[in-house]
């Protein structure tokens, strides 16, 4: 389930998107239908009576899909307290949709779009080093450098990953 977080993800935004939309057009479809005065009802031609029929056909028609959809919301759900009930709370749970996880596995799987990792990927890539390490080598530079990274947080230790982000366990090999 965890490889798969994105795409759930994405599943369940859409079939909240869908069912929004489905609920609305056949709302708003009955609330003119059954909004009508005497006079409007009189004026009613053939072309309305197809236009409602193929409304309503296409109601049908798409309501299994709001069904799954609805399945799909309940499920995911239903992870979070089935993952709440099992884990106790511990870190390891994979089942849950943690949307700062998604968000940083979309990050993670679209690096070559960020211009900022890039840029640290190339140089690092033919000048050996990162470019904080290029940085900090020249003493009269290094203060605003310092104080312009802070701003950035950890966005700015791209050399450095945060080991607990991905479980690191130092295996000790030549110790």
């Amino acid at each position: 389930m965890r490889n798969f977080a994105v795409l759930r993800w994405l599943s369940v935004f859409s079939a909240f998107l869908y069912n929004g939309v489905y609920f609305f057009n056949l709302g708003f479809w009955l609330w003119t239908l059954f909004d009508m005065t005497e006079k409007e009802l009189q004026e009613i031609g053939a072309f309305d009576i197809l236009l409602n029929m193929f409304f309503i056909y296409n109601c049908i028609l798409h309501s299994s899909i709001v069904v799954i959809n609805l399945g799909i919301i309940f499920k995911e759900f239903n992870v979070e307290f089935y993952e709440m009930f099992s884990e106790h709370g511990e870190e390891g749970s994979d089942y849950n949709l943690a949307f700062n996880r998604v968000v940083k596995d979309i990050e993670d799987d679209m690096w070559f779009l960020d211009p900022v990792r890039l840029f640290k990927g190339i140089f690092e890539l033919f000048a050996g080093e990162t470019f904080t390490e290029e940085i900090d080598k020249h003493y009269d530079v290094k203060g605003p450098w310092d104080s312009a990274m802070d701003t950035l947080g950890d966005y700015a230790d791209y050399g450095a990953p945060d080991e607990t982000h991905f479980r690191y366990v130092p295996y000790g090999y030549g110790v």
